[in-house]
């Protein structure tokens, strides 16, 4: 099994330092709502799944998965922020537009609480 680039959930911050981060590494950078859903546009996100906002937007994220695993994935989600995970990761299958295929990805997931 060949495993695609790292995703890592990042702090959603303003500013080009996490932008430069995302560009230079073959990891995708996202942020996410203590929920698991998209609040705000994720150009890493898009540019790696073809997906648009409008598509990804809140749980839509999940369309970027096989069917079979978006409940566990949004179940998961969940689970890590409910028992006050701060840092996880797991393996999952996520869309990518280049191949078009579900490819083998490494989740790996921290939690930014406020302070």
């Amino acid at each position: 099994m060949q495993v695609e680039p790292t995703l890592v959930a990042a702090p959603r911050q303003q500013g080009s330092s996490l932008e430069i981060f995302a560009r230079i590494t073959k990891a995708i950078i996202w942020s996410r709502a203590p929920d698991g859903s998209f609040q705000s546009p994720q150009p890493a996100w898009e540019n790696f799944t073809g997906q648009c906002w409008d598509e990804y937007r809140g749980f839509g994220w999940l369309a970027a998965h096989p069917t079979d695993e978006r409940d566990h994935l949004r179940t998961l989600f969940s689970h890590h922020v409910t028992a006050g995970t701060s840092e996880y990761s797991f393996a999952v299958q996520v869309w990518s537009k280049e191949h078009h295929s579900f490819r083998h990805m490494m989740v790996r997931a921290a939690a930014i609480r406020d302070e």
